[in-house]
């Protein structure tokens, strides 16, 4: 009984919440219709509204008529979409906000139209893409556990520029959008300025869906003003299901597409006005657009369109209904048609958001937590000369950052060590500092001396303050530096003393339902699994049967284990329920609430070396 309490509860709240934002919306369509983008390409002019036009009586720009030769739905017109997803990753939004961000892009990318491709960009000293223009939802899902909140600077107004610039160049005839989680947190000095960029916006028709992270009042009604200028959404994060929901769905959105004379081609900013009808009678909605330069496409030429649906009139003598007294009577039936609707859509939008519920807790969201963990490769079983080596022992070396000793690395030479930036090939990665190339250089060794060679580095690699060309000796104490870090070069006498980095036995967790889903990592001192992104080294989001801290597993008498950390739905080993620690060996089925994973021991080594 209280649970069905409970539900009837939480269907009232969601039904009233429907209500207030449908009531919203509708006036908004009603006495605020409007342009929320524009896409020229040739002659060619796509008006997108967030409307659907009934009708479309003309299209004017500088008095000058153009050529209707569509208006409609944009879902039955067949556009695609594109959003660039900007996102402001400083050291301001708190491990709370993070989280709600992660949940925020991975209820975007779940439920995303098919025919959306969704780019991924991150800003803050500097502008960073996470991602390129895809559909594919799995390359989102791994693209966002690159996203880096530890840069305290923020440069907001700098990558909103780029990014409508991004938009506007991309020659492609789309619905393009831009959706900016951010702060509002501004700390450059330099770029482009407040009003200069207000009025890019103006000029460029590309919407601005804001959402805000907790912050300032100034900085939130400078986030507002974006979405004001561009008739987009503005919405604070706390509640990304309907956030997510709010941004995904432009099924009401509509499109009227016409021809430009090849007389107004002349690379000016002109008034454009469109005369449409609505539900409740004919509009005139105004706004500015920058025409293209020049008549490179001339009125004989084949222009390329989009398939567009032959049965719609576009003849500009349509009658359309009179707004007459009895238009506010008019306005209460379709008000009290759409509460109907609603409710309809209230009911089966219940049903799918549990069967959605269902679907997430089987499969699980992407981790923002990497494993640094890489595997060296296999040894060579292949006949090949020995490496020399001093005494029989492994040549040891250590690179500890001039400006900072705290920070330092260290690793045996064996056949080569890679440094760089990215973690999957490196085995001294460096992923914070972006001076640094994704595989920068090599030190390895050649007889009695060892020897740095640069990898087409972007910013080189230094010796002592020279730039190496090719291969390079480098001795102890020497300077090595790389993009913009300086690192003394050490060569240790007692590789005894080496500490240990890799773990004696690697295993990997694979989703049962979705092979595509693996997790991979070092026993070490244990790992524990869970929702936590705090203490949890497996973070498996939006799994809901899954508890914030739910297992671990570790490494005992040289065995691994499992052991349940008082979990809410409890933890399995091949079906059966684990009371206490448990062996877990290759093949195991283990099952974390609803989500079932099979474990495999991938590796085992019997030393290794620290890399920090």
């Amino acid at each position: 009984m209280l649970k069905l309490s409970k539900t009837i509860f939480i269907i009232t709240g969601l039904a009233l919440v429907f209500f207030s934002q449908a009531k919203c919306l509708l006036s908004f369509a009603e006495e605020n219709s409007a342009i929320i983008g524009l896409e020229i390409t040739g002659n060619k002019l796509m008006i997108f509204t967030d409307f659907e036009p009934v009708s479309c009586q003309a299209v004017q720009i500088a008095n000058t008529e153009c050529d209707i030769s569509y208006y409609g739905n944009i879902s039955e017109a067949g556009i695609n979409a594109e959003t660039l997803i900007l996102i402001g990753a400083t050291a301001s939004i708190d491990s709370e906000q993070q989280e709600a961000i992660y949940n925020l892009l991975s209820d975007l990318i779940e439920n995303k139209p098919e025919n959306d491709s969704f780019s991924i960009m991150e800003f803050n000293s500097e502008l960073n893409l996470i991602s390129d223009f895809t559909r594919d939802r799995f390359e989102l899902y791994k693209s966002i556990e690159n996203i880096n909140f530890d840069n305290s600077s923020s440069r907001m107004y700098y990558s909103l520029d780029a990014a409508v610039d991004i938009m506007t160049a991309r020659q492609t005839e789309t619905f393009k959008r831009i959706v900016l989680i951010s702060d509002g947190r501004e700390q450059s000095r330099d770029g482009i300025t407040h009003a200069a960029f207000t009025k890019k916006l103006e000029e460029n028709a590309i919407p601005v869906y804001t959402i805000a992270v907790p912050s300032e009042e100034s900085n939130l009604r400078r986030l507002a003003e974006f979405s004001r200028i561009t008739n987009a959404l503005f919405c604070e994060i706390r509640s990304y299901a309907v956030v997510a929901t709010a941004i995904n769905d432009y099924s009401g959105y509509g499109i009227v597409v016409a021809r430009i004379p090849d007389v107004l081609m002349s690379g000016r900013l002109e008034h454009l006005k469109l005369t449409a009808g609505t539900s409740n009678g004919v509009i005139d909605i105004y706004r500015d657009i920058r025409l293209p330069m020049g008549d490179a496409i001339k009125p004989n030429d084949n222009i390329n369109t989009v398939e567009e649906p032959p049965a719609i009139q576009t003849n500009s003598t349509i009658p359309v209904p009179a707004v007459s007294s009895s238009e506010n009577n008019s306005n209460n039936m379709i008000f009290y048609i759409v509460i109907a609707v609603l409710v309809i859509v209230i009911a089966v939008s219940i049903v799918m958001i549990i069967l959605l519920i269902r679907r997430k807790n089987m499969s699980p969201k992407v981790s923002k937590r990497k494993n640094n963990y890489d595997a060296p490769p296999k040894p060579d079983d292949s006949p090949h000369e020995e490496e020399p080596s001093d005494n029989g022992q492994e040549s040891v070396f250590k690179l500890t950052a001039v400006n900072d000793p705290a920070i330092d690395f260290q690793s045996t030479i064996g056949r080569g060590i890679v440094i760089g930036r990215r973690e999957e090939s490196c085995m001294i990665a460096v992923p914070a500092d972006k001076s640094i190339s994704q595989e920068h250089c090599r030190i390895f060794k050649e007889g009695d001396s060892i020897y740095v060679e640069d990898l087409n580095s972007a910013n080189g690699t230094h010796v002592n303050g020279k730039k190496i060309v090719d291969k390079t000796m480098i001795k102890h104490n020497d300077t090595l530096t790389l993009g913009g870090r300086d690192l003394k070069f050490e060569i240790i006498d007692a590789p005894g003393e080496t500490r240990i980095l890799f773990p004696e036995i690697v295993f990997k967790l694979t989703a049962i339902d979705n092979p595509a889903i693996t997790f991979q990592s070092a026993v070490g001192e244990g790992v524990v699994i869970g929702r936590s992104s705090k203490n949890c080294i497996i973070v498996l989001y939006g799994v809901k049967s899954v508890s914030k801290e739910h297992c671990r597993i570790f490494k005992e008498s040289g065995l691994i284990y499992v052991k349940d950390l008082d979990s809410s739905n409890g933890t399995y080993v091949n079906g059966k329920k684990i009371e206490s620690q448990t062996i877990l060996k290759t093949g195991d089925t283990l099952t974390l609430g609803k989500l079932a994973l099979k474990f495999e021991v991938l590796e085992t080594f019997d030393k290794g070396t620290e890399i920090l």
